[in-house]
């Protein structure tokens, strides 16, 4: 019995070994991220993309919870928990059966009491238990979308410095691999098989997404993280960057040409796309490069200001190369009035419409449905409309004032992050304080082009919101289950263990004929006296 327990235990060890390396975490967000940048560029719901993505989340999304060391939480960390968890709610609690004494009282709903009353022969026999979404079918979709960045989010709370490092790297080549895609669709022209959607920009290089917005989207967030690094290792060696990049980049020219490279590549492609936002909302991203290794006090591993003048030659070179590039292209797109375009117009008819709502809104992912409701009062021009082209009053319309006030704490939140990582940065190292920064600068960007278009609609770009949050509200990488980083070995000196001291056993006694007593030997004067280095200070 004793054998079957040990055997049993023994067969148990390596999955409980597995299931706590430290590298698990980075590896299922790496596979996570991977995916979902590959697979989840689409703009509608339903996609087998989205599908399989989400059915790889659950399982991660559930280790997240189990791993959660809520223990180790700063006021922060617990905060931004509780936005994320009221994100996931919202639409669990809109597909909550409702008695119809109660969901035929709701704001908008006597359309569907009439319908029901029409098709009962005017009786309320009809009436059965409804949710408050208008459209369960769609609110269940949307909530299937939250899997996957708050898998993302949820484990980040468990990845260190280092991984995250590595984690970025992996983001900025997708990116990059990405541009090389779009490229390709833009050289071999609109029939290109490397468009994997029916219905997108078949004009533009779009990457692996379905609209040209999203892909300059990942573009200027992937900037900033190459940004981060070039950052990083010019301000040092110290406290973090250096010793990861040490086999990489071990020149500074090394670093120059490098995010010379990135910029130009990426700013091309944001040319190629001809999105106005998306341009736009780079060029500042460019700005907030020159904030990211700002220091108000002396910090180790954190010198002067001059070392960013590569980063401002870098930027230079790159804007002018790109305008000389795709000058032409961009022109082409801010030639047309901006108030010829129908975003203001979809805004104002989305706000129209969210007044009938309120205060608990439509349901999430409803825009469509509901839209097509009030179309008809509308003198709309025949187009197919799916999004409101301004994500806050499509959430306003499908959350009402439970939704604005979750999206009011998440940015309160951001600001509270942002000022921390600004005013009072944590004790972090050159690469990794500025890449929490760089992770800030893309939620904002996401935020500020989410007025103008619907970004974090898609699947990849919620995920690397998340990613991109995380960074920013977590930033020291707390692991509460793993030890300390020993200290840097430096020459000379051994880096202390963890080992005990060895038992020290009684010296048997020197001999006047015993060459291994020191004190026995007569040693030269000069070489009794320590050498002298600067300034007249023994070495």
């Amino acid at each position: 019995m004793d054998g079957a327990l040990a055997g049993k235990d023994a067969g148990v060890r390596p999955l409980r070994r597995a299931f706590l390396h430290p590298g698990l975490d980075a590896s299922l967000i790496g596979a996570l991220v991977l995916s979902a940048i590959v697979l989840g560029g689409g703009t509608r719901a339903g996609f087998l993309g989205d599908a399989l993505l989400q059915l790889l989340a659950v399982p991660i999304l559930a280790y997240g919870l189990i791993r959660l060391p809520f223990a180790e939480l700063d006021s922060l960390g617990r905060a931004a928990l509780m936005v994320a968890a009221a994100i996931a709610l919202l639409p669990l609690v809109q597909l909550v059966p409702l008695p119809p004494a109660l969901w035929t009282h709701l704001p908008g709903r006597d359309a569907i009491v009439a319908l029901y009353r029409t098709l009962d022969g005017g009786t309320a026999g009809a009436l059965h238990w409804r949710p408050i979404s208008l459209s369960p079918q769609a609110t269940w979709n949307g909530f299937l979308a939250l899997i996957p960045p708050l898998a993302i989010f949820l484990v980040m709370f468990r990845v260190a410095e280092r991984e995250r490092r590595a984690l970025a790297l992996l983001l900025v080549g997708l990116a990059i691999a990405s541009v090389v895609v779009g490229f390709a669709q833009f050289g071999q022209g609109p029939d290109s098989p490397l468009y994997f959607f029916a219905f997108t920009n078949r004009n533009e290089p779009v990457g692996f997404f379905a609209n040209r917005n999203h892909f300059a989207a990942l573009l200027y967030s992937a900037l900033l993280l190459a940004a981060a690094f070039a950052v990083g290792a010019l301000k040092g060696r110290g406290a973090g960057g250096g010793r990861f990049l040490g086999h990489l980049l071990t020149r500074r020219a090394a670093v120059v040409f490098a995010g010379l490279f990135l910029f130009v590549l990426f700013f091309a492609a944001l040319g190629m796309t001809r999105s106005r936002a998306g341009l736009a909302l780079a060029i500042v991203g460019t700005l907030g490069v020159f904030t990211l290794g700002v220091s108000r006090r002396a910090t180790p591993g954190m010198p002067g200001r001059g070392r960013l003048l590569p980063v401002v030659i870098a930027v230079a070179i790159a804007v002018i190369l790109v305008l000389q590039f795709a000058l032409y292209r961009i022109l082409e797109r801010f030639d047309r009035s901006i108030l010829e375009d129908l975003r203001p117009v979809l805004t104002g008819q989305t706000l129209t419409i969210a007044a009938d709502y309120l205060p608990f809104g439509s349901g999430i992912a409803t825009f469509v449905p509901v839209y097509k409701m009030h179309e008809p009062a509308f003198k709309a021009p025949p187009a197919y409309i799916n999004r409101a082209h301004n994500d806050f009053a499509e959430l306003w319309l499908e959350g009402g004032f439970l939704a604005a006030s979750i999206a009011a704490a998440f940015i309160a939140l951001l600001f509270l992050a942002s000022l921390r990582l600004w005013a009072e940065p944590p004790p972090l190292g050159p690469l990794d304080l500025a890449l929490a920064r760089a992770g800030a600068l893309i939620v904002w960007l996401l935020l500020a082009h989410s007025l103008v278009d619907y970004p974090l609609r898609t699947s990849a770009m919620a995920s690397v919101l998340a990613f991109a949050a995380a960074l920013a509200l977590m930033p020291r990488g707390t692991r509460p289950d793993s030890a300390p980083a020993p200290p840097l070995r430096r020459e000379g000196r051994r880096a202390p263990t963890d080992r005990p001291p060895p038992s020290r056993r009684p010296a048997p006694a020197p001999s006047a004929s015993d060459p291994a007593d020191e004190s026995a030997i007569e040693w030269p004067e000069e070489w009794l006296t320590p050498p002298k280095g600067r300034h007249g200070r023994p070495k």
